[in-house]
């Protein structure tokens, strides 16, 4: 039963909540929380109309099985390659004196190469209901979280096969853009790179082609304070950004109209699914512009994932491991890799009603190497 209340009200959970619904216990007043919890979810569903619930189930229900067939499908990986790589990915965070980052990496080093079954490959757990924002994960062991270097260990089960990673581009930004559909947002995030154009606004670049210095920690700065609302100056201290608050507040001044779309969400503590369910953010204490962007990308990267199952049968690709906002595939060439990312930014537009979306084409080469981007 708890399945249905992570579906339906899953953004607005609460960390207690969320806790009652991972761990299972015979506490009376867990159990009593956990009813609570279960007829909450049920009256919401009892507001939506017929056609609405038995969509709103058969999405969660496709995407579980696509989750169960993933990992069915298992992951090869070349175990002296994986060690020599993830040897140098730790090194690295030592030398940068990342002990903690360094200490996570042996962690999950371990666990990978204890899951490695007799067949040579890796069952991981893939859930699309763990998360409370519904974003998939994997854990038995944590792949998601391999150092993008280290990726290139893992094996196409066809030998004539290659690995690419296909990532889209400002996928969260694209989401509150669409959503909020603030025109000086969707031109900027249509240009070349997002946050390079941020980037020239501050420190007038010459050419937006070319990221500024400060480009990533513009990248953390605009996530953290214009979409989830953290202090700016907090921010603009822990990056060490050169410049103030006001500067910032002049250049997104802009957006107003993403501004008002957010301030309006947060104010009502309300909003609608782009599945058609009804979230009220009253009933917890959380971040809620955070949860319910987050939740949204989460859905239509599922609902990609879902057209890209049908699109397996009919090219000669296959899905290997969905990360975060990307998911690595194995196909027969690039020109393959590249009809899969249009189809993602198609699956992406279609379901925003609008062509915002850019997906990045990786090829992780047998030697190690990226040499094709799109």
């Amino acid at each position: 039963m708890t399945s249905h209340v992570k579906q339906i009200l899953g953004p607005t959970l609460g960390k207690d909540e969320q806790v009652i619904l991972n761990h299972h216990t015979e506490c009376p007043i867990v159990r009593h929380l956990l009813q609570s919890l279960e007829e909450e979810a049920d009256a919401v569903r009892e507001q939506l109309h017929t056609e609405s619930v038995e969509f709103i189930d058969g999405f969660w229900e496709r995407t579980k099985d696509l989750c169960k067939d993933l990992e069915q499908r298992g992951i090869q990986i070349d175990v002296a390659k994986f060690q020599q790589l993830m040897g140098k990915a730790i090194q690295d965070q030592n030398r940068a004196r990342a002990y903690d980052k360094s200490k996570e990496l042996k962690s999950l080093e371990k666990s990978v190469i204890d899951a490695v079954e007799e067949d040579g490959r890796i069952y991981p757990t893939i859930t699309s209901e763990s998360a409370v924002t519904g974003r998939i994960t994997v854990n038995g062991p944590a792949l998601q979280n391999l150092p993008s270097s280290v990726r290139k260990s893992i094996v196409p089960k066809a030998s004539d096969n290659h690995l690419y990673y296909l990532d889209y581009k400002s996928m969260e930004p694209c989401v509150f853009a669409a959503l909020s559909k603030d025109e000086f947002l969707i031109e900027d995030i249509l240009s070349n790179d997002f946050y390079s154009v941020l980037a020239s606004g501050l420190f007038n670049d010459a050419d937006e082609s070319e990221p500024s210095q400060y480009r990533d920690d513009i990248k953390t700065l605009f996530l953290a304070t214009f979409m989830y609302g953290g202090d700016i100056n907090y921010n603009i201290a822990k990056l060490k950004l050169p410049i103030q608050a006001n500067q910032w507040d002049v250049l997104l001044k802009k957006y107003d109209v993403a501004h008002a779309y957010k301030s309006d969400i947060i104010q009502k503590k309300q909003c609608r699914s782009l599945i058609g369910t009804p979230y009220n953010f009253s009933r917890a204490e959380v971040n809620i512009f955070n949860r319910f962007i987050q939740s949204e990308a989460a859905l239509i990267f599922k609902e990609v994932l879902l057209d890209l199952s049908e699109l397996e049968q009919v090219q000669n690709f296959k899905m290997i491991l969905p990360i975060h906002d990307a998911v690595l595939i194995e196909a027969d060439s690039f020109d393959t890799a590249n009809t899969v990312a249009v189809e993602m930014e198609n699956s992406f537009n279609q379901i925003v009603d609008m062509n915002i979306a850019k997906v990045t084409v990786q090829t992780l080469t047998s030697g190690g190497d990226s040499d094709e981007q799109q």
